[in-house]
């Protein structure tokens, strides 16, 4: 008996400030004021997080087109690997022809790009929209045994130009076109193809990276939603029905 008159003591206290409550504006205005600020705290908790999430698919797009253009570029420097190669042979091949068909000038070239090349793949590079690479591993290929590609490249380079080095010996240049085929057949292509590998797998993790963004960014969301629904809108429901 005691508790029954306990509860209407209560039920009855929490009906009489809410009579008041709804009786005196000012203090009806600073209800609806409070839920009104709550909504809009609810609201811009939710917009900043589907902004994060924008930011962070985006920054990952945009890596995953700088890795596309990565990857191309070092697809493409086997071709030019086997380019000049195939080049340096048919310079030398018509050495005793008074009208060659074939340039030093455009051998070089192709070097020059290959170097040039190689030079964003390890560095970055602005004007090919290229970022540094950040991966340890890719690092490594470069600078770091076994691969080294970096130093496999420049005695490369090396070897391509002394192939049209007027102040070498004829059998000096064949000897260095020899050097320079084996490299390009076995070293090249394997470091580059080694390098292409690691920019795929880098590419394959920032796949993962972004997947696991957009799921703790819909938790985030749905999280805000439910507790917005279960503290505020329905509040305020009970309150205007009342």
């Amino acid at each position: 008996f005691s508790s029954e008159i306990t509860t209407a003591l209560l039920t009855g206290s929490v009906y009489s400030m809410k009579r008041a409550l709804y009786q005196n504006p000012h203090l009806l205005r600073l209800h609806w004021r409070r839920g009104t600020l709550t909504y809009l705290l609810a609201l811009l908790i939710i917009g900043i997080l589907a902004l994060l999430s924008h930011y962070l698919v985006q920054r990952i797009v945009n890596q995953q087109e700088a890795s596309a253009r990565v990857v191309n570029l070092a697809g493409r420097q086997r071709m030019l690997s086997q380019r000049i190669t195939l080049f340096a042979g048919q310079l030398l091949a018509e050495k005793d022809q008074r009208s060659p068909t074939l340039f030093p000038g455009e051998y070089l070239d192709a070097i020059a790009t290959m170097n040039k090349v190689h030079q964003a793949l390890m560095h970055g590079s602005v004007s090919m929209a290229i970022p540094a690479p950040s991966s340890k591993a890719i690092q490594q290929i470069f600078h770091q045994p076994p691969v080294d590609l970096d130093q496999r490249l420049q005695a490369f380079f090396r070897l391509a130009k002394q192939v049209v080095d007027q102040s070498l010996t004829l059998p000096e240049r064949e000897q260095a076109y020899l050097q320079l085929r084996a490299s390009a057949r076995y070293d090249i292509l394997n470091s580059l193809d080694t390098l292409v590998l690691q920019f795929q797998q880098d590419s394959e993790a920032a796949i993962v990276k972004l997947q696991r963004y957009n799921r703790l960014s819909l938790i985030g969301m749905l999280s805000t939603l439910l507790l917005e629904a279960l503290f505020i809108f329905r509040p305020l429901l009970v309150s205007l029905y009342r």
